[in-house]
């Protein structure tokens, strides 16, 4: 029996998890809710994130199925690239939460610094989902 192909908002909602795993992963490790950076860092992905995912899937619905449903023929190497790239995301938000909220590693870092990093953040992952967007088989 083949599978029903997801419908555009179930792709939607289907990519949500990943700006509330994002939030979790950053405000658990950090044990504590008032971090004003953390919460831009959040807003900058969620608000990048949330705008460009349902552009992708109304502007190349076929490629955010593939992505949110993989079909027959991924290579095993690829599936593991994916897990291990998942895993070293999670891992560095663990670290980034660890530091912000209880080990206080970069409480130095004068406010321009920060300023300039979560620039360069929004900058760079707002690009990296243009080029998606823009050319989304490459």
């Amino acid at each position: 029996m083949a599978e029903k192909p997801l419908s555009k908002l179930v792709m939607v909602l289907r990519s949500s998890p990943q700006v509330v795993l994002f939030a979790v992963v950053l405000l658990a490790s950090a044990g504590r809710l008032d971090l004003p950076w953390v919460w831009a860092l959040i807003g900058s992905h969620a608000t990048v994130t949330l705008a460009a995912v349902p552009i992708l899937i109304w502007r190349h619905p076929d490629l955010a199925r593939e992505r949110l449903r993989p079909g027959p023929g991924v290579k095993a190497w690829d599936r593991w690239w994916v897990r291990i790239y998942t895993l070293t995301v999670v891992g560095h938000l663990f670290l980034v939460g660890q530091d912000v909220g209880r080990l206080h590693w970069t409480d130095t870092v004068p406010v321009p610094v920060r300023v300039l990093a979560l620039g360069v953040f929004l900058g760079g992952f707002a690009f990296s989902w243009w080029a998606v967007l823009r050319e989304p088989i490459a």
